[in-house]
């Protein structure tokens, strides 16, 4: 039988090793993530009707964080690195000509 420091050491190292299996997953299965996320906001802008700014983040294999932007109203996206590059893209979009309608991709 484990005493309770064995225990919460065992759960402490199992949840770091997860950490590290998740850094270093592959890249087609953070690739597969990603899209994946892309198209669910996609099928839920659709859906919802939603013309307001989407903002989430994203790990690499590396652990590096990565800010997604996407603008229903103009349909434009992009992918930076911080959070002030994130800023500033989102303060240049709110200067952006929203698209017409016919041109939205749904």
């Amino acid at each position: 039988m484990r005493t309770m420091e064995q225990r919460l050491l065992h759960e402490r190292l199992e949840f770091e090793g997860s950490d590290r299996q998740r850094l270093q997953r592959p890249v087609w299965m953070t690739l597969a993530v990603n899209a994946a996320q892309a198209i669910w906001h996609s099928v839920v802008d659709g859906l919802m009707g939603g013309s307001d700014l989407r903002v989430w983040q994203s790990r690499d294999r590396h652990g590096q964080l990565w800010w997604h932007l996407y603008d229903p109203k103009t349909g434009e996206s992009a992918q930076v690195s911080s959070e002030e590059e994130a800023l500033n893209w989102i303060e240049e979009s709110y200067y952006r000509k929203p698209q017409p309608l016919e041109d939205l991709p749904w």
